[in-house]
């Protein structure tokens, strides 16, 4: 279903498409400030476009949901899998990752983007699925966009992760095969 750029028309006014060098420079340089000290509450001091390279090279697909008044890219979201050495902690990293990172203009279009998000997590049905995996991420408790995001669709809280280093908590959100999409 999203293997294509979809083009607008007036059944479709809005875009998630495969994203693109630019959309990541976009988003790195307009980044909303939860997802920025989301990152920061991790112990990343890197600029936001470091941490946002790391997680579209993680990434099996990422994806951009553009504003349709101006075709700018409002979020980029993705999926992907940990490296092997992630896998040795306890298993919070035993799944699927699913992040969003966006810019205030998001919010504009949150309705719009929650139908085309529905479309993503359904596509689960495509070739290069992710169908009986487990999906999930952490969030930092203050991210309420990202963790209403994700739980929408399915995910379900897992407990908390604390982050040593900073002493800032993180809400383990996953969801197993078969949760609603």
């Amino acid at each position: 279903m999203f293997n294509k750029v979809e083009k607008k028309n007036k059944d479709n006014p809005g875009v998630i498409r495969p994203a693109t060098d630019a959309d990541v420079a976009w988003i790195a340089q307009h980044m909303r400030q939860s997802d920025i000290d989301e990152q920061r509450a991790l112990g990343n001091l890197d600029p936001p476009w470091k941490f946002l390279r790391w997680s579209v090279e993680l990434s099996s697909v990422v994806y951009a949901g553009t504003n349709p008044d101006d075709d700018h890219p409002c979020c980029i979201f993705g999926l992907g899998e940990f490296p092997a050495g992630y896998k040795d902690d306890d298993g919070w990293h035993n799944y699927w990752p699913v992040w969003l990172l966006a810019t205030p203009r998001l919010e504009c279009n949150r309705r719009l983007f929650i139908e085309y998000s529905s479309r993503f997590f359904r596509s689960g049905t495509s070739a290069e699925n992710w169908d009986g995996r487990t999906l999930g991420n952490a969030v930092w408790k203050r991210n309420e966009a990202s963790i209403r995001w994700l739980m929408y669709f399915g995910f379900e809280d897992k407990g908390t992760v604390f982050i040593p280093e900073t002493g800032e908590k993180f809400i383990r959100l996953v969801r197993r095969p078969g949760g609603r999409k």
